[in-house]
């Protein structure tokens, strides 16, 4: 596997419709930015590959391809409870 370093990021940020560079955890994914995809069944969490999405990204490598800014690394069973037990 080859390592190339990405510089000038500034430079690749875009909006619009692309297709992800690699395989994503929807759940990372910002709400809404996932048009079309195919599923790859993993539990805990599915994965989607071949995604074309919409909004903010970094594009990556070819044109039309990249990475989706706004990404999160989210688990929303730990995320309902902890909002349950702040209120507490």
């Amino acid at each position: 596997m080859d390592v190339k370093e990405i510089k000038d990021v500034d430079n690749r940020m875009k909006k619009g419709a692309f297709i992800a560079a690699c395989t994503c955890n929807p759940l990372d994914i910002p709400v809404g930015a996932l048009e079309v995809f195919d599923i790859v069944s993993m539990p805990p969490s599915s994965l989607v590959t071949n995604a074309r999405l919409d909004g903010d990204y970094y594009e990556v490598g070819a044109r039309g391809r990249g990475l989706p800014m706004n990404m999160r690394f989210t688990f929303p069973d730990l995320q309902q409870k902890m909002a349950a037990h702040s209120k507490k």
